[in-house]
């Protein structure tokens, strides 16, 4: 009987103190990153958006701040900052040469704060990596363009930030292309509207990058990209490596024309960006992956 009342006990304590832990966490309330801690980030961006602005083969498409898009939904995320930019003229260039390099564009410069070393780093993709992905071939010509790009929008910015992205090893394009059956309008509806459908989606910018060719002289098919994102769940998917705010967020979906006119939807294939990023693949990532296929497989198969 002893026995009994004793491990009764134990296990009202257990259940108490149980209900305890939930109720703490429950009752604690998050706390976003002081503004103190974007200093050097914004410094940086700052920087970067005189410099393209004074620049004339340049203009800023959107700065996108994945920390304070994530700490308002409740994600905590560090100083984050992806600052888009066109140079079109050697936009158009590579367009010829691949509709998919689309997806690389517009140029993106990802600035963040390490959250355990506070080291401060800008990364962007090399034209190396650019080539390789989307079967460019040797484009010395295009690479100095883009590299002297780079160079006019990071003018004046500590070198010892500056962390180029490499190639690594990418086994596949990390791409996912499908035929849509309907017309190049139609599919484009739809694509928004599916962003527009989800949950605390922000669309960020839709770029009809047969327009800018046309303005300067050279026909395209039609393409346009969707840039688009949930910045609570993105928060989440990034806290593993905020090196993926350059590949993979904000999400992308392109829906373009081949030359024969046919119509194709083509978005990111996020586990295997995350691949070369050398990080695991966490449930927000998977979630965000298997919403992307069940929402464009569904609608274009």
């Amino acid at each position: 009987m002893h026995r009994k009342d004793g491990g009764d006990r134990l296990i009202k304590s257990l259940v108490l103190a149980f209900l305890w832990v939930v109720g703490v966490l429950g009752c604690s309330k998050f706390t976003p990153l002081p503004e103190s801690d974007y200093q050097q980030t914004d410094a940086i961006a700052n920087r970067i958006s005189t410099n393209i602005a004074d620049d004339l083969m340049l203009d800023e498409v959107t700065v996108i701040d994945h920390s304070r898009l994530a700490n308002q939904k409740g994600s905590r995320l560090a100083p984050t900052q992806l600052i888009l930019f066109h140079n079109k003229a050697l936009e158009v260039q590579l367009l010829k040469l691949n509709p998919l390099v689309a997806m690389e564009l517009p140029i993106k410069l990802l600035i963040y704060q390490e959250p355990t070393h506070n080291q401060v780093k800008l990364v962007w993709n090399d034209f190396t990596y650019i080539s390789r992905r989307y079967h460019l071939g040797l484009q010395t010509q295009l690479a100095q363009q883009y590299e002297t790009s780079l160079a006019a929008a990071t003018k004046g910015v500590d070198q010892s930030v500056e962390s180029p992205l490499t190639l690594t090893r990418i086994d596949e394009s990390a791409l996912i292309t499908l035929s849509s059956p309907m017309s190049f309008e139609s599919s484009l509806k739809r694509a928004v509207n599916i962003a527009r459908d989800n949950k605390d989606v922000i669309i960020f910018d839709i770029i009809d990058f047969q327009k800018v060719a046309r303005d300067y002289g050279v026909a395209l098919p039609k393409m346009t990209l969707i840039l688009f994102g949930a910045p609570g769940p993105g928060g989440r998917a990034m806290k593993a490596s905020q090196s993926l705010g350059l590949d993979g967020f904000p999400q992308k979906v392109l829906v373009w024309n081949d030359s024969q006119g046919n119509t194709h939807v083509t978005y990111n294939e996020l586990l295997l960006l995350a691949n070369r990023h050398k990080v695991p693949v966490n449930t927000a990532l998977r979630v965000i992956q298997r919403r992307m296929d069940k929402a464009l497989k569904r609608s274009f198969h």
